[in-house]
């Protein structure tokens, strides 16, 4: 996780980078997914999967294996990288099952009270889902900028910092919510009215694993999944700050 005003970022990343900040030169080689967050971006790197992009005014020149941005050739990586085999991707796919379930489970367990109130937030009803939906597309596109004051701001950082932790927590683990809450509704679907919160997550899970194997819409749908579970936790602070008050 990278975050700050003006950004440089080069070299090989070997893991999902997250990027937050008011410009970025991107010139690096990661064999993950990138998300960027900022007013101002310069693409002329390679990105191994998705490349997520939120911005004012971006520039892409890169070779984006996730999807079908492939503009330049410039830089060579290895076959492995460029071209994995169907078994690398498999073990990725399934270490990627397993290691967000296991974290889902424990998170679930430790915030039970939490889990239902943020489940509310999108399965309530269709309108409580746009409204989750609409927060988290509202809040990406708006806190850049105040975010980059309060980091230049001695007074600010220390809130700064906070709310750039938050952001990188919803990023990494926001999903797993929404994912239960999307396996809520399939198993009422099917008849099972109870709530079942770590069967609901098996299901979730199975669900955005099967969406992204398709192109295109996986990230679509990643995309969805991140400003939802976003702005489903928001909403769910202000109610309990309300509540307090």
């Amino acid at each position: 996780f990278v975050a700050g005003n003006n950004l440089t970022i080069d070299g090989i990343l070997n893991n999902n980078v997250y990027i937050l900040g008011n410009t970025l030169s991107y010139l690096g080689q990661a064999t993950k997914d990138v998300l960027s967050i900022t007013n101002q971006n310069s693409f002329n790197g390679y990105v191994g999967d998705d490349l997520r992009n939120f911005g004012l005014s971006s520039t892409i020149n890169s070779i984006v294996k996730g999807v079908d941005i492939d503009t330049q050739t410039e830089i060579k990586v290895p076959d492995i990288i460029s071209n994995p085999s169907w078994e690398i991707k498999g073990l990725a796919i399934f270490l990627s099952f397993v290691t967000l379930l296991l974290t889902g489970v424990f998170l679930v367990w430790l915030t039970p009270v939490k889990t239902v109130q943020i489940k509310r937030k999108i399965t309530d009803s269709p309108i409580e889902l746009m409204k989750s939906l609409l927060m988290g597309i509202l809040i990406i596109f708006v806190i850049p900028f105040p975010l980059f004051i309060m980091l230049v701001s001695i007074i600010g950082t220390p809130i700064a910092l906070i709310v750039s932790a938050f952001l990188l927590f919803v990023l990494l683990f926001g999903r797993i919510w929404v994912e239960l809450a999307f396996g809520t509704e399939i198993l009422r679907l099917f008849g099972i009215h109870e709530y079942r919160p770590y069967k609901s997550l098996l299901v979730g899970r199975i669900l955005s694993i099967g969406i992204n194997l398709i192109p295109r819409v996986g990230t679509v749908y990643n995309i969805i999944v991140i400003f939802t579970a976003l702005g489903a936790m928001v909403r769910m602070k202000k109610d309990l700050f309300t509540f307090k008050q």
